[in-house]
């Protein structure tokens, strides 16, 4: 047998070693990523519920710093994050004081006298966050000379290993940007410092999380995984907004024509209604298969109606359903 010389053999090793370095440091930032999340949950209710944890969110911010300054864990965690939230606040707040002044002062004008108009008045009203939510990160890929800048920044910082990644470090951003100030305006509602038109939630919400968090929390899900396992971004916006937009016309058409239904408050003429209206939609960003096949999961986890938030389910549901079968 022939022994390979001394070099080759130091190479290998070292090679072997740089390997079983990067497992471990990908491991303990693995690790440190899901603390992380754990301890901001944990803040995030505390402070919904009137518990506010200091001991909580500092230690969170440790787990921030150390992860960002050793371990160079992914972008989303980064301190950039929380300095959009100082941007995000006051044009999230501001746009729903106004939202909640328009809807008081057309609140006190004359009732319409058909009680389905009332209904359907109603139902606009409640859905008006939804898309509030959906309006306040989307239109970043629409102005192109804004993104095209933060494009060129991200790559700058080098917070994205290819340009072409931007969109994901980018949605992430924007994301992180919304989720502070969704929290604050649910804390000042659920402690009464912020009182919202009736109109707006449903009963069962009034003491409790609305509608429109669960849509952040389960866009910026969907937008964490897409960052780390999904290279294809177009499902991904295509997910929450083919989700956005049957939740809201099913909810109207449901309101205004629904009499045959499948499950409580699930009509079927609610089901078509909205999904035509997101067939249509979906065509100008999904092929005529991957089309067919968002609307058909959004119209069956509608009407099977589980025991789980819409808000939650239904962008979720439509993003892995083109995971996998697209």
């Amino acid at each position: 047998m022939v022994e390979k010389p001394q070099k080759l053999k130091a190479k290998e090793e070292n090679i072997s070693c740089r390997g079983g370095g990067q497992i471990l440091m990908g491991s303990a930032s693995v690790l440190f990523e899901l603390l992380f999340l754990l301890l901001l949950l944990g803040g995030v209710f505390s402070i919904l519920y009137e518990r506010v944890q200091y001991s909580t969110i500092f230690l969170t911010l440790v787990i921030l710093v150390v992860g960002y300054l050793y371990l160079q864990i992914e972008v989303y965690f980064s301190l950039l994050t929380f300095l959009l939230n100082l941007i995000f606040l006051p044009l999230y707040l501001g746009i729903v004081f106004l939202l909640n002044k328009s809807l008081a002062y057309f609140h006190g004008q004359k009732p319409v006298n058909r009680s389905s108009d009332k209904e359907i008045g109603k139902e606009m009203r409640r859905k008006s966050l939804h898309l509030l939510v959906f309006l306040l990160f989307l239109p970043l890929s629409y102005f192109k000379w804004f993104f095209s800048f933060l494009k060129q920044l991200i790559a700058f910082f080098g917070m994205a290993a290819d340009i072409n990644q931007s969109f994901r470090v980018l949605l992430l951003f924007a994301m992180g940007g919304v989720v502070l100030p969704v929290l604050l305006v649910e804390n000042f509602r659920l402690r009464g410092k912020l009182q919202f038109h009736p109109s707006i939630l449903r009963e069962k919400e009034k003491g409790d999380i609305g509608a429109y968090v669960n849509l952040v929390a389960s866009s910026l899900f969907l937008s964490l995984f897409f960052y780390r396992f999904i290279e294809t971004d177009g499902y991904l916006i295509a997910a929450i907004t083919t989700a956005v937009i049957y939740d809201t016309f099913s909810a109207l058409f449901g309101t205004a024509t629904g009499k045959t239904f499948v499950q409580e408050e699930r009509s079927l003429e609610g089901a078509i209604g909205g999904g035509i209206v997101t067939f249509s939609f979906a065509l100008y960003c999904l092929n005529l298969y991957q089309a067919t096949l968002s609307v058909f999961v959004l119209c069956l986890v509608d009407l099977l109606h589980p025991p789980i938030d819409d808000n939650l389910l239904l962008p979720v549901a439509t993003a892995f359903s083109l995971i996998l079968f697209s």
